[in-house]
């Protein structure tokens, strides 16, 4: 492992990423360079992390804000990132490897999303005021009634409004700029979707 202050980084992580920043030296700035982008279930444990680590089911896929290339890492390898990151990791990773459920109320007013209601102690809306505080855009609302709502991307078609849905969603960072500045969000999109049987 090689050691920045007092992080200490696995080595074959480091010069991976080395490869694809700008940084070539400074260890800290290397693994700063990287951004969030999404995560992806491949739906077996058979890849294998940048860091050497096999058996990798659930990849956390990064950009670098400067050279614009993307790499995955593995779970584990997540914590060798700042705090934001590590924190949005941890969030959609939830949201892919254990889902949420959620009861369908409808198509959003530009008929792009399909509206979930989710309950107020799932663990995204319990998280949504830090997602809010990383990301100007985040597609979970309360309404009027204090009721909790996602809205996501599904090729799901024939839901049932107000039968209630079990989903798994993949979690992705956007931005653009809008000639003000960087503007930031996450897109959710199910990627599976089962209607829950009483």
């Amino acid at each position: 492992m090689a050691e920045a202050g007092t992080r200490r980084y696995p080595q074959q992580l480091t010069n991976h990423l080395r490869e694809l920043s700008q940084e070539k030296n400074d260890e800290l700035l290397i693994y700063r360079e990287w951004t969030f982008s999404h995560t992806e279930d491949t739906g077996a444990a058979s890849s294998q992390c940048p860091c050497g680590k096999t058996g990798i089911r659930y990849l956390c896929y990064i950009d670098n804000q400067i050279t614009r290339s993307m790499t995955f890492v593995g779970t584990s390898c997540a914590e060798f990132f700042d705090e934001e990151m590590k924190e949005v990791f941890q969030l959609t990773l939830g949201l892919i490897s254990k889902g949420i459920n959620g009861k369908y109320k409808g198509v959003q007013s530009r008929g792009e999303k399909k509206r979930f209601e989710v309950r107020a102690n799932s663990n995204i809306v319990l998280k949504q005021s830090r997602l809010h505080a990383l990301f100007r855009f985040v597609p979970i609302y309360q309404r009027g009634d204090g009721k909790w709502e996602i809205q996501a991307f599904t090729q799901h078609n024939n839901l049932t409004l107000n039968e209630s849905y079990a989903m798994k969603i993949k979690s992705s960072r956007w931005s653009k700029d809008y000639g003000k500045g960087v503007v930031t969000g996450i897109t959710f999109r199910v990627i599976q979707l089962e209607r829950i049987k009483h």
